[in-house]
């Protein structure tokens, strides 16, 4: 059921209204304009909002897949699977272990989640670590079961290093440059190109890509290391470091420096500490000041139970990651067959990101018996909240296309060929009215007549 409009809702509304129109194109084609409002709802979309963690710390055994199934009929999409190798600091991975690891993706494909992974072998500060020669040996056994699987992985956690995989407290001592460096390259080989790792501190991604200055537009998603490692905080909001996560003596630098890079990579972690620090309008902030895609939902309990106190959770719930909501679509009223479809669909993006990962925005045309499907000339990663979304088109239409009316659709679909045909990994969008459940398409108020 929709909830009560929220301000920020209600801002990004101000002059949008379910409205229809007609103006001339360029050459004289006449175009039909439509514009909409913003939608409240609460809305289940793939890779953002709130997750859940899951291990089993004592050995590496699967998890219930009844778990992954629970997660989304609780509103999540996400879960931050931590993988605990503790019989394995010495030696290889079996092929048994490996099945295991397996088993995990799979269910999650089946269930219609995604993952956050994370390897680890110690789950407390003093528990021993693996040395560098075995993490390195098994990120490279792992390689070609997270290459068949990055489909369903949102982002990685480099871990591997320190107490729970967490780049600190390394009993062999990897949590220092050098070995840091050598994991995190082996991370990013072990993915495919459009896949990230996070790291838990900005000095440590300073330390990997020996570059102080933040990531910037002009090498976003240029494929190099620095714009493939983003971030994961897993004390938010405990105090004015949150607890070493950023330094004592630069804590605004890192700040400053975690923020820009958020802009084009992932964000997201747990609080730890319901501390004076943890309040709901401070958390507000930052999770917009550093663009937060997941949050986990299991934990900090008190803090969470604070912000809901406090009227900020839902907020929360709503923005991390995108939310996109189309405002308007100018589209041809007729066009011959083989002739050129233009248009121009403007969105906003209210959320706190932009999405990770890539995907195409699909444009349909579509009757009882047949369909022609373009992809619109846009980056998904670059849709940032705060300015309209303007993605304009010329389109060539088949020649041998069917004359009569269409049905315009437009889709956000996963480019994964195992999911993009699931409704399930599609992106709604904030529209009342629009979305076809069974296709993951919405369903624009708009006809093209195409003739000869």
């Amino acid at each position: 059921m929709p909830l009560r409009l929220s301000s920020w809702v209600l801002a990004a509304a101000a002059g949008a209204s379910l409205a229809f129109g007609s103006m001339p194109a360029a050459g004289g084609a006449e175009l039909q304009e439509v514009r909409f409002e913003p939608s409240s709802a609460e809305l289940l979309n793939p890779e953002r909002g709130f997750c859940i963690q899951l291990d089993t710390r004592k050995r590496l055994q699967p998890i219930e897949p009844a778990q992954f199934q629970r997660a989304r009929s609780t509103g999540v999409t996400l879960v931050n699977r931590i993988f605990y190798l503790k019989d394995f600091r010495d030696r290889w991975l079996t092929d048994r272990a490996l099945a295991t690891i397996e088993q995990d993706f799979a269910a999650a494909r089946e269930h219609g989640v995604k993952l956050v992974p994370r390897f680890a072998y110690s789950s407390r500060i003093g528990e021993a670590d693996a040395s560098e020669d075995v993490v390195l040996r098994h990120i490279r056994q792992l390689k070609p079961l997270l290459t068949k699987n990055s489909d369903v992985i949102l982002t990685l956690q480099a871990g591997f290093i320190g107490a729970w995989g967490e780049w600190h407290a390394s009993t062999n001592g990897l949590d220092s440059a050098g070995p840091m460096r050598r994991v995190a390259m082996g991370l990013l080989d072990a993915l495919p190109p459009d896949r990230c790792i996070q790291v838990r501190t900005p000095k440590a991604k300073q330390q990997v890509v020996q570059r102080p200055r933040p990531l910037n537009a002009d090498r976003a998603f240029d494929g190099s290391p620095a714009a493939r490692i983003g971030h994961h905080n897993d004390c938010f909001v405990a105090d004015e470091t949150d607890v070493g996560t950023y330094r004592d003596d630069q804590a605004a630098e890192d700040r400053e420096f975690v923020a820009t890079e958020t802009c084009f990579l992932p964000m997201g972690g747990e609080t730890c500490r319901n501390s004076e620090y943890a309040g709901g309008a401070r958390a507000l902030r930052e999770l917009s000041a550093m663009h937060w895609t997941y949050l986990n939902r299991s934990y900090h309990r008190g803090v969470l139970r604070r912000w809901q106190e406090q009227g900020a959770l839902t907020e929360v719930r709503d923005r991390l990651g995108y939310r996109l909501s189309i405002t308007s679509v100018q589209l041809s009223k007729s066009v011959a067959a083989g002739g050129q479809l233009r248009g121009k669909i403007v969105l906003i993006n209210l959320g706190w990101a932009a999405p990770v990962n890539p995907r195409p925005l699909e444009l349909i045309l579509a009757n009882a018996d047949t369909e022609q499907r373009f992809t619109l000339p846009t980056e998904v990663r670059t849709w940032l909240p705060g300015e309209p979304i303007v993605v304009e088109f010329d389109l060539s239409l088949d020649s041998q296309l069917e004359t009569g009316a269409y049905h315009a659709l437009l889709s956000l679909p996963d480019p994964a060929p195992k999911l993009r045909d699931d409704p399930r990994y599609a992106i709604r969008l904030a529209n009342d009215d629009l979305w076809e459940p069974e296709t993951g398409r919405h369903l624009l108020p708009v006809t093209v007549g195409i003739g000869r």
